[in-house]
């Protein structure tokens, strides 16, 4: 009963919280561990944009790496980036590669072009992140503070884990064409465009699995490109620098040009130029434009 007695202004901007891990923090009469938002132009700006979209149950949460396992808060050290870029030996006089083509890299190298070394790599470090304790807390945190705001129901995800859908208690992920099958529009939906780790198959993570996952599941990214036209987008746990954000957000929605909806960007280290970019890229009819929270 607590919970449905929260108001709507504090269910609606929690999500939008700078440090996500602190969200538990912003409810009713509870004070912030972190300098406080600024109250002027960001309020207004999260409010005049985001307010009666969420409202309307119009939003969409697209969620990257960086709300599980991530996110630089665990007691490991690096990020399975920095994993494989170590143990493959990855020319350090080499610039370095993009992650599919860093993943490509290692199966070729490690593994003699098969993907089972790679994928045992990516469920050892998931399966860290699933012992109780504080990097379990860290992975799911988000997905339990987003569990409880009403508003938001459509989620997709290029996380290999399972973290989010358990939070939310999907028990059906859309990982392939076939799950299609299930979707119900009463319920919460989760679409895993880059696979999930209860089904090592599905995993996207090479140059080659990125080159062929439209073609392998074209239903599911034209679920994808349905969303995109239809729902205001909310990127967390994302870098706007990061090539692969790019690429998904550019490769969805060139088609819709100047009629795509607004989308938004929470990113806390986004540069002056990162935001400049996608600024840039509008003007220039090259995609919608993303406004940085």
């Amino acid at each position: 009963m607590a919970k449905a007695k929260r108001t709507r202004e504090s269910d609606s901007v929690r999500l939008i919280c700078s440090d996500c891990s602190a969200a538990r923090h912003l409810g009713p009469g509870a004070h912030s561990h972190r300098k406080p938002l600024d109250s002027g132009k960001t309020a207004q700006e999260l409010v005049s944009r985001l307010y009666e979209d969420i409202l309307r149950g119009e939003c969409a949460v697209f969620v990257g790496a960086g709300c599980t396992t991530e996110g630089g808060r665990s007691s490991h050290s690096g990020s399975f980036y920095e994993e494989i870029l170590a143990k493959c030996k990855y020319p350090s006089g080499a610039p370095a590669p993009a992650f599919p083509d860093l993943m490509e890299y290692f199966c070729e190298h490690m593994d003699g072009g098969q993907h089972n070394r790679l994928i045992r790599e990516a469920l050892s470090r998931i399966e860290r992140f699933s012992v109780p304790g504080d990097d379990n807390t860290f992975a799911t945190m988000f997905g339990e503070e987003l569990a409880e705001v009403p508003y938001f129901t459509r989620f997709v995800t290029t996380n290999w884990d399972p973290f989010l859908e358990r939070s939310l208690e999907t028990l059906i992920s859309i990982i392939e064409d076939r799950d299609l099958a299930f979707w119900d529009d009463r319920k919460r939906q989760v679409l895993k465009i880059h696979g999930c780790i209860t089904r090592p198959y599905s995993l996207v993570a090479t140059k080659t699995d990125y080159d062929n996952c439209v073609a392998r599941n074209p239903l599911i990214f034209n679920k994808l490109k349905d969303l995109m036209a239809t729902k205001t987008f909310i990127f967390v746990g994302y870098s706007l620098r990061d090539p692969d954000f790019r690429e998904i957000w550019e490769g969805i929605t060139s088609s819709l040009g100047r009629f795509a909806k607004l989308a938004y960007a929470v990113d806390p280290h986004a540069s002056p130029e990162d935001v400049t970019y996608w600024k840039d890229r509008a003007s220039r009819s090259l995609g919608p434009p993303i406004l940085h929270l």
